[in-house]
């Protein structure tokens, strides 16, 4: 393996296209991505409708190393989701950007918007290193845009919520500087 592995964060909601498909197929606007591996944070494994197995079980048949990343949605009571999200794409940008020098992607559009907002701010937090970026898939469509019922549950349960890879964008972070 090269010395500066290919890293992918992927906050999962109930997506699959999003998160497979870049790197597995290509497209007309877009080129397929290199990973060596990926992280799947999965804030909510019980509501992921197996998308998270689903999502591993292709990665993995396409050659990549995946680590599953369980997250609390809930402690004692209060919802800590968002911030659970937050804590464990820093601790992952700091393992594989800041100690391990590797290129590090976060994939911000296949979880909630809290969720993708959450993994942005916590791999912010390592932008410094100059390894850490971040992108969005759009997709070609989405699953609720099929006619009848019977097509829209079918494309959901194939693709998730959203259908296909339209483009990947680049996304360029703004520098985050603390207060004096």
């Amino acid at each position: 393996m090269p010395a500066q592995l290919q890293v992918h964060i992927v906050p999962l909601g109930w997506e699959h296209d999003r998160i497979v498909l870049p790197f597995t197929s290509s497209g007309k606007n877009w080129r397929t991505l290199l990973a060596h591996r990926v992280h799947l944070v999965v804030p909510n494994p019980k509501g992921a409708q197996d998308f998270d197995k689903k999502a591993e079980k292709a990665l993995k048949d396409a050659g990549i190393e995946v680590e599953v990343h369980v997250v609390d949605k809930e402690r004692d009571g209060e919802i800590v989701q968002m911030e659970e999200v937050m804590r464990m794409t820093a601790e992952l940008c700091r393992r594989e950007a800041h100690v391990g020098k590797h290129q590090v992607s976060i994939n911000l559009s296949a979880a909630s918007k809290l969720d993708a907002f959450a993994a942005g701010l916590g791999g912010m937090a390592y932008q410094q290193t100059g390894l850490v970026r971040f992108y969005y898939v759009h997709p070609i469509g989405y699953s609720d845009e099929q006619e009848s019922e019977k097509k829209r549950a079918r494309s959901m349960r194939a693709h998730g919520m959203s259908v296909g890879v339209k483009a990947i964008q680049w996304i360029d972070p703004m520098p985050l500087n603390q207060p004096p």
